[in-house]
């Protein structure tokens, strides 16, 4: 009901203005009131989000952690797995490297032998060679000594033909002279 102030008097003026004071503190406590409820109820929600919010993170980190530990589970299986197989390697590459090692050592013992038999060998073919040489020198001087003995003894030899020649064709040309020809 609104009145018209100009119709009031003071006093109902001011009774009317108190009234309306009243009015609006009732009004305002009424606000005050459900806004408290209002904060209550949105505090009570606000709570009840935060322990929903808290238990799914709690969920969310137990599962969190499971999924871990079953994968560094995995991983620790894989790295085992792969150390296992590592370890088949080397000790598969160590026993070819031995083997290897001991046919090297054989094969070097041999080539050793044969360095030694390859040394006497050319030992041997250095005096066969000299020898040979030596052979060569002797049959060449014995040659060279027999023409020259030959060569010698011939001289003689064919200077007393030819002188046994020269002396028989004078004494013919003495004896048997044609007529009319010196003697």
């Amino acid at each position: 009901m609104e009145m018209d102030p100009a119709r009031l008097g003071r006093e109902e003026f001011q009774a009317h203005i108190l009234a309306m004071e009243r009015g609006m503190d009732l009004r305002v406590a009424s606000i005050d009131e459900r806004m408290t409820g209002l904060e209550g109820r949105i505090e009570a929600r606000i709570v009840g989000m935060e322990g929903r919010i808290e238990a799914r993170i709690v969920g969310l980190e137990g599962r969190i952690d499971a999924r871990l530990a079953d994968l560094e589970g995995r991983i620790e299986a894989r790295i085992a797995g792969l150390e296992g197989r590592v370890e088949a390697r080397v000790v598969d590459l160590e026993g070819r490297i031995e083997t290897h090692m001991a046919a090297s050592t054989e094969r070097d013992r041999r080539i050793e032998l044969l360095a030694t038999s390859v040394a006497e060998s050319a030992n041997e073919a250095r005096s066969l060679k000299s020898n040979m040489w030596l052979a060569v020198l002797t049959v060449m001087l014995t040659v060279l000594a027999t023409t020259l003995a030959s060569y010698f003894a011939n001289r003689q030899s064919n200077l007393a033909i030819v002188q046994a020649v020269q002396s028989s064709y004078q004494q013919g040309r003495h004896h048997a002279a044609p007529p009319g020809e010196p003697r």
